[in-house]
């Protein structure tokens, strides 16, 4: 049996400490330790690294992985990420879309190869305020108010019309139909708060 020095890559000394002879002859012969240290080389390892995958929402600010956003497969030996030192993730953006996240660095012990990931920023939601009075019809064309801007940014306009499910007056929740299109595509009507209000029309006696 013999033991490298370290578990380290590279070309080093391996001290021999006894020979065990195999084989069908094996009986036949004895062996003796004449050359006690020897040289042999470790190789590095291969992994993968993977830059992580985040999904977030739109907030006027950069955003970004963190260095230690990463996973790795094939490490040995009960070895996590943490030995990799020098390998780090990266990827931002500010705007809603995708991005992409990557993960680089070399290691003594491993053979790396790297996987790209994803940052995905999505548009903020917004709630919607609208009124009219009662005019035998359900669709709203004008008058759409929005909340829920972040940073203090202006308040986007929308083009198009919303339609709610009845043209009797009341306060509607949502949208039946709904072709609005704001001006910042940062921001969503999708999924957001609907406020819809149609008001009893006033009849002079």
């Amino acid at each position: 049996t013999g033991q490298f020095i370290n578990k380290d890559t590279g070309t080093k000394a391996i001290t021999i400490s006894s020979v065990n002879l195999l084989g069908v002859d094996a009986a036949n012969y004895t062996a003796s330790v004449t050359q006690p240290f020897i040289t042999a080389t470790i190789n590095k390892a291969n992994a993968t690294i993977t830059a992580d995958s985040l999904v977030t929402t739109y907030n006027g600010a950069t955003q970004f992985v963190l260095s230690n956003n990463f996973s790795a497969a094939g490490l040995v030996n009960g070895e996590t990420k943490s030995v990799l030192i020098n390998v780090s993730a990266s990827g931002q953006g500010i705007n809603a879309g995708t991005y992409t996240t990557t993960a680089n660095g070399v290691d003594s012990n491993y053979a790396l190869s790297f996987i790209p990931g994803t940052l995905k920023i999505n548009p903020k939601q917004l709630s919607t305020l609208v009124a009219k009075t009662y005019d035998g019809n359900s669709t709203f064309n004008t008058g759409f108010a929005f909340s829920g801007t972040v940073n203090g940014e202006a308040t986007p306009t929308a083009t198009g019309s919303a339609t709610v499910s009845s043209q009797n007056a009341g306060l509607y929740s949502s949208f039946s139909t709904n072709s609005l299109t704001l001006s910042n595509s940062n921001y969503t009507l999708s999924g957001g708060l609907v406020a819809a209000t149609i008001n009893q029309k006033t009849l002079n006696t």
